[in-house]
């Protein structure tokens, strides 16, 4: 059986190495099959492939670390000599394939390791795809003359989570319309404790904010350009963290906090919020990255409006996609700022105005927001239920499965 445009997939069932890591069938299946059509009973061995179809060899990377590993510039992958024969005759294409994470093209070597994989391998660029959860990856690779490799985009987080069911969006409408006080003004979790996000835990203790607040942080900090390029800031951060009075991964108002997990929604404190801060995995601007990880999609399966602490231009991103969000309730003119520090002061500035908002006219602000809540929700259980995604990286790959990069 083929794909509607023609290429068939694969499992990875001939021997791999070390090199390869084993493909996440929860996104394989989805990328792959299920949403095309194909039970993965049909999925046979690549030797089954009929001889007019074409396919995908994937070389999936599970973490960053693949590509710091310097090995990778000096030998090629053991991948069986017959799929570089069908890659070379047009029958196959590698993948490099990393949809859990976004990181863009400055923090390893991705891009020389890609480069010389194609070289030790005797193959040419339009050889190679790779794809990730970074929405700048077409954008970049294109426009830098030095990518030299066709790129794709595909955020695993995006369908990570899943809608809520019809009784419950009911149940939290009928909630919203009835203007019903929540306990606290805002949610802020914080698994892990980035330097923005320690920056922030802190301004909000600054402001009395956290009494207002569902705040946790995590017990490892981990620094960015954001952190280190101001030295007052990155003072800052180190001391307050050393702190021992600091959270750590405590809800400070409430007590111990239940399990966040990635996968998983703490309804019971989202819910109880009026506003979620949501701190992305990244904040510092960077040309060749835009990441969104399961905290935005959390916030709108829960009906929630959000201040997105992310990267400049991540509520575009949401725009793109058919999400609408919170102006004019919501001042969300930081998203266009560049500047970091200066996007980071406008989001606190906001935060520190609508903490000025008694209960009431929170919850009055939330009931005018349920039109656009409904709309997101609507559109997140679209995203979820169809294969528009799927199909578009199926479709971009047949349509330059010849192409060679800009």
């Amino acid at each position: 059986m083929m794909w509607p445009n023609g290429i068939k997939f694969s499992d990875t069932s001939l021997p791999i190495t070390h090199h390869q890591r084993t493909p996440d069938g929860g996104f394989y299946k989805d990328l792959f099959i299920n949403h095309v059509g194909i039970p993965i009973t049909n999925v046979g061995d690549i030797r089954d492939i009929p001889q007019e179809c074409r396919y995908l060899y994937p070389i999936y990377v599970e973490s960053s670390n693949f590509w710091n590993d310097k090995d990778f510039l000096m030998e090629p992958l053991d991948i069986p000599q017959s799929i570089i024969t069908d890659v070379l005759n047009d029958k196959a294409r590698l993948i490099f394939s990393m949809v859990k994470e976004g990181q863009g093209f400055y923090m390893d070597n991705r891009l020389q390791i890609i480069k010389r994989q194609i070289a030790l391998l005797g193959l040419k660029s339009k050889h190679v795809y790779f794809m990730d959860g970074n929405y700048r990856n077409v954008e970049f690779c294109t426009t830098d003359n030095d990518a030299g490799i066709k790129a794709l985009t595909y955020n695993y987080w995006e369908k990570s989570i899943g809608p809520m069911s019809a009784e419950k969006i009911e149940q939290i409408s009928s909630s919203i319309k009835s203007s019903n006080l929540r306990n606290y003004k805002f949610i802020c979790l914080n698994r892990v404790a980035r330097d923005h996000r320690i920056l922030l835990v802190k301004r909000l203790e600054d402001h009395g904010i956290d009494k207002n607040t569902i705040l946790s942080l995590g017990p490892q900090i981990e620094m960015s350009p954001f952190g280190v390029n101001r030295s007052d800031v990155h003072q800052e951060i180190i001391q307050y963290f050393n702190n021992p009075n600091v959270c750590r991964n405590v809800d400070m108002p409430l007590g111990s906090l239940p399990n966040d997990g990635i996968g998983q929604i703490a309804f019971e404190l989202q819910l109880n919020s009026y506003i979620n801060i949501c701190t992305e995995t990244f904040f510092d601007k960077n040309k060749s990255r835009l990441f969104a990880s399961e905290k935005i999609w959390k916030s709108i399966v829960s009906m929630q409006p959000m201040i997105l602490v992310a990267e400049h231009g991540a509520l575009q991103i949401l725009k793109q996609k058919g999400f609408k969000t919170f102006n004019p309730w919501i001042d969300e003119s930081y998203d266009n700022e560049i500047n970091d520090h200066v996007r980071f002061d406008l989001i606190m500035k906001e935060i520190i105005r609508l903490n000025k908002l008694t209960h009431n006219e929170l919850a009055t602000m939330l009931a005018e927001m349920l039109p656009i809540l409904l709309h997101n929700a609507k559109v997140y259980a679209d995203l979820f239920s169809t294969s528009k995604l799927e199909e578009e990286i199926l479709n971009e790959i047949h349509s330059t499965w010849n192409t060679y990069p800009v």
